[in-house]
């Protein structure tokens, strides 16, 4: 589920604590009355402003661990950043401690919110909890304007418990990870002294045990367009909750081609989440 993204104007309060304790996965939280708090079922959103700047927490389910910690970070970015904002496919997350000496790995970027087209500063951070990873992200309308919070957000968490028992492997691994494919052709034939046949498609998914995959497909329009070839690649990262498979590209790509392979049209595909249920 996408978070429900602030708009000043339309704040409403969902509900207000008054410093009392609560926690989700291994982050636990002491909330002040000015905090408003919507609980969803894989995060929690807190809400605080001042003025003119607003500061946006969501606080998401904690997930196992890759054995490379910025692997981990480069699936959450993916999965939770990616998901509701166009900001940068490329990170480099560094290593900091937080006020209570929590570490973390943490990367900012400023960003477009796809539900409004606004600007605004996002960060992700990370915290290590062992054999597993727990992520906040924080949504505000510029940097400074998130400096300004930095201190008040940073106090809501007051202890990351850490945790030795899950494996060392991400939760997409089982079961989608390897090669997975479709394709999809009707027979030639004639209807009207017309040509039927409609061409063919056929697309393979890699899907790599780190969480990430890339997507090749190709379709041809059949005798009726000879000449029209087209290629789809575009790659990104998966995760697996519960019965669902949700696919966050971080981009695609379209090419259209002539029977000779010449490059006719390229363009930019949509990046938004796709979610699939399984069984």
């Amino acid at each position: 589920m996408k978070p429900a993204l602030f708009i000043l104007a339309l704040l409403t309060v969902i509900c207000t604590h008054a410093q009392t304790p609560d926690s989700l996965g291994n982050i636990v939280l002491k909330i002040p009355k000015n905090w408003t708090v919507d609980k969803q079922a894989d995060f929690t959103q807190l809400t605080t402003y001042s003025k003119d700047r607003f500061c946006q927490l969501f606080i998401y389910q904690k997930q196992a661990a890759s054995a490379d910690k910025n692997t981990s970070f480069e699936r959450e970015w993916s999965n939770l950043v990616l998901a509701s904002f166009d900001a940068p496919t490329t990170v480099s997350p560094q290593a900091k401690k937080t006020r209570n000496g929590q570490p973390i790995l943490t990367y900012g970027a400023v960003a477009k919110n796809r539900g409004n087209d606004l600007s605004c500063y996002v960060e992700l951070n990370m915290f290590d909890c062992g054999n597993s990873v727990q992520s906040a992200m924080l949504v505000s309308g510029s940097k400074q304007h998130l400096q300004f919070f930095d201190s008040a957000w940073q106090s809501l968490i007051t202890k990351v418990k850490t945790s030795g028992d899950e494996p060392l492997v991400t939760t997409a691994k089982f079961p989608f990870s390897g090669y997975w494919g479709k394709s999809s052709s009707s027979p030639y034939g004639t209807y009207a002294n017309a040509v039927t046949n409609v061409g063919y498609y056929k697309y393979h998914y890699d899907f790599k045990p780190n969480g990430n995959y890339t997507l090749h497909g190709e379709s041809w329009g059949g005798y009726m367009r000879a000449n029209d070839y087209t290629l789809i690649d575009e790659s990104g990262s998966y995760s697996v909750i519960d019965k669902q498979l949700v696919i966050m590209p971080a981009k695609s790509k379209l090419q259209q081609l002539d029977a000779n392979g010449e490059l006719k049209k390229t363009e930019s595909l949509d990046i938004s989440r796709r979610t699939y249920t399984w069984q």
